[in-house]
């Protein structure tokens, strides 16, 4: 799809107003929320924060109050969530040739961050202001990142900014993480982490576009989870308040608002084939540039795919607590529970008539069976298959509360290749079984709480609880007992990671494609099981019963037979024999040396002969090697006589031509944007008067094309007396040849306007030094097209393809630089994505808690982004006090 011009998506702090009013507001803001959690009663908190925002008492006799007051209405202020289309879908895909390493692109997910919100402000944020949100997406390395919203509770994104991406999608089992992160200006402090989820592709139904609510996580806690349960009970609150409304949401994460939609190259048909064929597990990497802004968007890329403290290493690390130990062990009795309820549960709905055809093809597999108990293990392998299938349709609940395609959708994809049509946006009826069933969740989980309060107050005197800690990369504790919990919890946990991702599949909605794959391979071996109950087993039965007769006649003469009083005796004496001769030896000094000689000689012996087994071994598989390499050059020569090329000089070639139009397109945008003679800046970021970072950036830069390579002209820094700033009309013109540049930088999801590349040193003295140059552009477009062009050139030089220059041995450093194409391991800019589980049959996502969007406030939308039941509208001030008064 072509992307429309570029949009300039800087962003001011505070939303244009003064800096000074900015941070005036965000300190009262602070106070004010200080001062309602020092009050007990909610109510009267948020009537006191009200009349302190709409009646402020002194208006005039001190300017600086005015000032925060000002400010603090004016942060308050909810921007409008802004539904239109956006205005350019930022391409993220693979570099070409990566098919080897990668596989072959399967299709696009296209993806919009509108809005976030809902979450405690305990221990986010600074002190003098609010937190500064951003989103990250990844998927199968692929990262994504949006424009950062200053000083908002409750971010929005507008059409016009950088929200919208279509990310390259190459496996199947793919997921998409996303977290949401407070930004930090600090050069040595990450960024802080609000919150993350993670949603598997191919639970979404093909081609088919959804405006999806994911709540966010942090430490996964039952806390978390009752907070996303009881969401409902602040339906239609502003969502900067939401989480102080309600006792239910205080250690709520908040939620993000996409708009998703998969398309699949086929349709879909790989990915409804991917558990069936399988594939080989794949390690993906994200890379991140090695600099301040690469290591924290490393770290929070960290976050989104492991979680507060884990890696690829050791996912099971996390701070040390004893709730976090309780919550794995209830999980894992849940997990029991369920399971050893399951079956007791499944014949008491059939006894019930539940589902009467069910309860009748029930009756009749017992009766059959009571005729032929051959039948038994076919009608179990049907009736498993048949509650596979019963758990993609959720039980008549609402279109998102289900899988989004059925089992007969899946035997249309998989088996006869048919593509399926969207979905029908979400009405009215689908909307009010989804909310219905989410207030009844709510109303459970706040009795379940009052209850547990009401316990703790009466029967038995409230338990110390420890704090729950935010720290990341905690390995220690102050917790006395944390030695003995730190095994313990995570043993719990790695069980807990194991078991999860089969419990999470088997409901259904998170991974459709398993559930139906399971119901597909139970009909046929059930099918299988009734030809061989009904056709084969009487024809063989006869010979199964001789050969099972014989086999237990064998193993009667095996046991009792009289042969084996003749073997006890012979091996007796043999034994009786080697001990006489061992106790001569023993006695004779002579005979035991030559004893001994002989039993180091028969050691050596066997080494030897091993190594030359070993040795005739690797000859004999390198002599295969050869004559299978003759074997293909005589066919290659053959076809190539034929004027044919073989199947892997048709695919190298094939890579090769499509790197090389690749690298075609890519130099003549590099062409195109050095005549455009455009004018980087190199930013500098410095500390205005209130202590807080800008970006100040230096006089404009000139690049302008050269016959080998580019220039770039800057004005001459150096004060006088007559120039204090050393701003003069001279420029310095420095020049770069493209057969020195060595490598450039992967993308900055925080910066994607700028561009770093290393370039060897002019002069014989400096030609084995590297210096690295940072632009930033105008716009994203123009720094895309000079980065891609100068990989280009990177490759071509790497291949010794430039242009009227041969490729100079690169030394340790510059390798090492270059290798920043290859995604190899760097330190602190590379992060593993996880990958499948349960043998590379499910996607990652299913380790999480609730890997699905929020059913009740989400909906199927058309192209437009509209559907017969809208989201539910936001209460006005007045309705919300009327509400609280009420």
């Amino acid at each position: 799809m072509p992307a429309t011009s570029p949009v300039n998506n800087t962003q001011t702090p505070g939303g244009g107003w003064h800096r000074g009013t900015t941070n005036a507001a965000s300190e009262l803001l602070g106070a004010v929320d200080g001062i309602a959690a020092g009050h007990k009663d909610n109510k009267t908190a948020q009537k006191k924060i009200g009349k302190l925002q709409k009646k402020p008492k002194k208006k005039s006799a001190d300017k600086i109050l005015d000032s925060y007051t000002l400010g603090l209405r004016r942060a308050n202020k909810t921007r409008e969530v802004d539904l239109g289309p956006s205005e350019r879908f930022h391409v993220i895909s693979y570099e070409e040739g990566d098919d080897e390493k990668l596989g072959k692109r399967l299709g696009c997910l296209r993806c919009e961050v509108l809005q976030a919100g809902g979450w405690s402000s305990a221990g986010i944020g600074d002190v003098l202001s609010a937190e500064d949100v951003y989103v990250l997406l990844t998927v199968d390395g692929l990262v994504a990142r949006t424009n950062t919203r200053n000083d908002a509770r409750a971010p929005t994104w507008h059409a016009k900014e950088r929200r919208a991406f279509e990310l390259e999608v190459r496996d199947a089992r793919a997921t998409l993480f996303v977290a949401v992160a407070d930004e930090d200006d600090a050069p040595m402090e990450m960024d802080a982490y609000i919150g993350r989820c993670a949603l598997p592709l191919r639970a979404l139904r093909p081609s088919t576009t959804y405006d999806a609510w994911l709540p966010l996580r942090l430490e996964g806690t039952r806390d978390e989870e009752n907070a996303i349960d009881a969401r409902h009970l602040v339906k239609g609150r502003r969502l900067k308040d939401a989480a102080a409304l309600d006792p239910t949401q205080k250690m709520s994460r908040g939620s993000v608002r996409l708009r998703l939609r998969m398309d699949w190259e086929d349709g879909g048909v790989a990915a409804a084939r991917s558990v069936l064929m399988g594939g080989p597990v794949l390690t993906k990497h994200v890379v991140l540039p090695e600099t301040i802004s690469g290591r924290k968007q490393r770290d929070v890329a960290r976050f989104a795919l492991w979680g507060e403290a884990g890696d690829h290493g050791d996912p099971c690390v996390e701070p040390v607590a004893t709730h976090r130990v309780m919550d794995h062990l209830s999980d894992l009795l849940d997990a029991w529970a369920s399971l050893k309820g399951a079956l007791p549960a499944y014949i008491g709905r059939l006894s019930r008539y539940e589902r009467p055809l069910r309860s009748l093809l029930a009756f009749a597999a017992w009766w059959t069976t009571c005729q032929n108990p051959q039948r038994a293990w076919a009608w179990l392998w049907v009736l498993t298959a048949l509650a596979f299938r019963d758990s993609l349709y959720g039980g008549g609940d609402s279109q998102l509360q289900q899988a989004q395609f059925t089992f007969l959708d899946w035997v249309k994809l998989a088996v006869f290749g048919k593509q399926l049509t969207p979905l029908k946006p979400t009405t009215k009826e689908d909307a009010w079984l989804a909310e219905k069933k989410a207030i009844v969740r709510a109303a459970i989980v706040s009795e379940e709480l009052k209850m547990e309060d009401w316990r703790r107050k009466h029967l038995k005197p409230p338990p110390k609880e420890p704090e729950p800690t935010t720290e990341v990369y905690k390995t220690w504790s102050l917790n006395p007992l944390a030695p003995l919990l730190r095994p313990i919890q995570k043993a719990l946990l790695k069980n807990v990671r194991k078991i999860r991702p089969l419990q999470n599949a088997l409901t259904g909605r998170d991974d459709p494609v398993f559930v139906s794959t399971c119901a597909g391979v139970c009909f046929l071996i059930a099918g299988l099981l009734f030809v061989w109950s009904e056709l084969i087993h009487h024809h063989v039965a006869h010979y199964l019963a001789a050969l099972k007769y014989a086999l237990v006649r064998a193993i009667g003469i095996a046991l009792f037979g009289p042969q084996n009083f003749l073997l006890v005796r012979s091996k007796k004496a043999k034994k009786r024999a080697a001990q006489a001769r061992e106790a001569l030896i023993l006695i004779d000094g002579r005979n035991r040396f030559a004893y001994l000689i002989q039993k180091t000689w028969r050691a050596h012996h066997k080494r030897v002969k091993d190594a030359e087994k070993a040795r005739e071994a690797k000859e004999a598989a390198l002599e295969k090697a050869r004559k299978l390499q003759i074997r293909r050059d005589k066919l290659t020569a053959k076809m190539h006589a034929k004027g044919l090329q073989t199947a892997e000089e048709i695919i190298k070639s094939r890579t090769e031509a499509e790197i090389a139009q690749h690298d075609a397109a890519a130099l003549m945008k590099l062409d195109a944007t050095l005549a455009k003679q455009l004018t980087p800046r190199k930013p500098h970021k410095l500390a205005n008067e209130l202590g807080i970072g800008e970006y100040v950036g230096e006089a404009t830069r000139l690049l302008e094309k050269t016959p080998n390579g580019f220039k770039m002209s800057k004005p001459n820094a150096t004060p006088t007396e007559f120039d204090p700033k050393g701003i003069k009309t001279t420029s310095h013109v420095r020049e770069t040849s493209f057969a020195d540049i060595v490598s450039v930088a992967p993308n900055d999801p925080a910066r994607p306007k700028t561009v770093t590349f290393s370039h060897r040193e002019e002069g014989s003295a400096k030609a084995h030094r590297l210096k690295q140059h940072t632009l930033t552009f105008e716009n994203e477009r123009e720094a895309e097209d000079f980065a891609d062009g100068l990989r280009a050139v990177v490759r071509l030089h790497n291949r010794g393809e430039l242009g009227g220059h041969s490729a100079d041995p690169l030394d340790e450093k510059e390798a090492l630089l270059a290798k920043l194409e290859d995604e190899t391991d760097f330190e602190h800019t590379v992060v593993t994505v996880p990958e499948p589980v349960v043998g590379g049959l499910l996607p990652a996502a299913l380790v999480e808690r609730g890997a699905w969007l929020c059913p009740a406030r989400s909906r199927v939308v058309d192209d437009k982004g509209t559907s017969e039941a809208p989201m539910s509208p936001r209460l006005t001030e007045e309705e919300e006090d009327l509400q609280e008064d009420f």
